[in-house]
Order: C-alpha cells, then sequence, then structure tokens
C-alpha cells in the first residue's frame, strides 16, 4: 500500500488506505466476495449488516464506513484482490494477492442481502497506476 502511495492506518486492521492529494482510495478485497450480477462484475466491501455488527474490529468497522464515505462523495476507487488460506475463518489471513494489476472501482451498490458491492469497471497494472500516481494523475 506505500508503494502504491495509499498508506494503511493501521497493518492489523486496516484494509485500505486514502491519498488525499490524489482523491483516491485503495481497498483491499476478498476473491471470494466477487460475484456475477447481470453481466457486471461486483465485489463485497462491506458485509451485511448482521456480520458486520458482530464482527470484532471496531477500528476497522469504522475505517471502512470512511472509505465508502469517500468513494461515494467522489474519490476513485481501486481494489486489490486478495486470497484468503482459509475462506471461512475469521478473522481471516492472506494467502496471497494480485500484484500485477489493481481492479478500477464503479457504482456502490447494496444487494438483497444488505451487502454493500462495488461494481469493478476495469483494470490498471500496477505499474501504471505508481506512473500516474507519481505524475500527480489518477
Amino acid at each position: 500500500m506505500a508503494q502504491l502511495h495509499h498508506p494503511m492506518v493501521n497493518h492489523m486492521w486496516s484494509s485500505g488506505g486514502v491519498n488525499e492529494d490524489r482523491k483516491s482510495v485503495v481497498l483491499l478485497v476478498w476473491q471470494d466476495n466477487v460475484v456475477l450480477n447481470d453481466g457486471r462484475w461486483f465485489v463485497e466491501i462491506q458485509q451485511s449488516p448482521e456480520k458486520y455488527n458482530a464482527a470484532d474490529d471496531k477500528n476497522g468497522r469504522n475505517e471502512r464506513e470512511r472509505h465508502i464515505k469517500l468513494i461515494e462523495d467522489g474519490y476513485d476507487c481501486f481494489l486489490i484482490i486478495q486470497i484468503a488460506v482459509d475462506s471461512k475463518a475469521s478473522p481471516r489471513s492472506r494467502a496471497s494477492f494480485q500484484d500485477r494489476d489493481l481492479r478500477i472501482g464503479g457504482e456502490i451498490m447494496t444487494d438483497e442481502n444488505g451487502r454493500r458491492m462495488i461494481e469493478m469497471v476495469g483494470r490498471i497494472e500496477v505499474y501504471d497506476f505508481v506512473r500516474l500516481e507519481a505524475s500527480g494523475k489518477s
């Protein structure tokens, strides 16, 4: 995240980072939460209210709510897809992540289960993303 110029607040509970100068957010998301809906790809960015409120991670919840608010207010969103060691574990551990490209986030919607989802509308290679960040463009 630091190499992407979107530092995390805390490496224990943060799930994304913000670059205030560029008005952009980079979120960590889980591969098993990617869904196809009416020909459009979405990924969960916030669990259903029951799971979300029961999670023992107040700092992480507050930060994710801030990230979602920034995106809704017009910040660009980019997504890093992570792969869990065990997708049923809580908390999860990351086995790996897609390090060659970022997904570009689009519209945020709420699904029928109350989960907040963001559409994945494209990709950008990490190399190009870092170059754009360095040049002051996002």
